[in-house]
């Protein structure tokens, strides 16, 4: 039971999260579209106008980082299942290479030793610990491409903050 729980709330947690990246990233895209709709490029200098360019740049950045970033967590999901098939199938091995099993394998018409099955299962596990190094390499620029679309959507919120305020002033 606890098993149940215990995955259902990785699922809730993995589909909220992912929601959220959808959300930021389409904030930074309408915060984009909502000032490349009128903006008056002029000269570079201290003035609304550039500060305000400055924004939108930050915003299409942010908006690119957060694509980055979903895109990178389909690929981990993809290289996580692949990782889980090859442990299931390493314990699978060992399990049936226990001392006179034999496995026959119905499709090839071949018949494998515990020898043969402990062997494939060290096979499958060196398979799984290369994915699992891969997974955790995606992960890290996954979290990069989540602190540089963050920082990138304040910052752009904050010029465009400022960008009102100098012309105001």
């Amino acid at each position: 039971m606890s098993d149940r729980r215990s995955v259902r709330l990785y699922e809730l947690s993995t589909e909220s999260a992912e929601k959220f990246d959808y959300f930021l990233v389409g904030l930074a895209a309408a915060l984009a579209a909502y000032l490349g709709r009128d903006l008056n490029v002029g000269k570079l200098g201290w003035n609304p106008e550039t500060i305000a360019t400055a924004a939108l740049v930050a915003f299409v950045l942010s908006v690119g980082a957060g694509l980055i970033r979903l895109e990178l967590r389909v690929t981990i999901l993809g290289v996580a299942s692949r990782r889980l098939e090859h442990q299931e199938s390493a314990g699978k091995h060992m399990e049936a290479s226990a001392p006179g099993n034999l496995m026959i394998n119905q499709a090839a018409g071949t018949l494998h030793t515990p020898d043969d099955l402990r062997e494939a299962a060290r096979k499958h596990h060196h398979r799984a610990e290369g994915l699992m190094a891969e997974e955790k390499k995606l992960a890290d620029r996954a979290l990069a491409a989540y602190r540089w679309r963050d920082r990138l959507l304040v910052s752009g919120l904050g010029l465009l903050a400022l960008s009102r305020v100098v012309a105001g002033s």
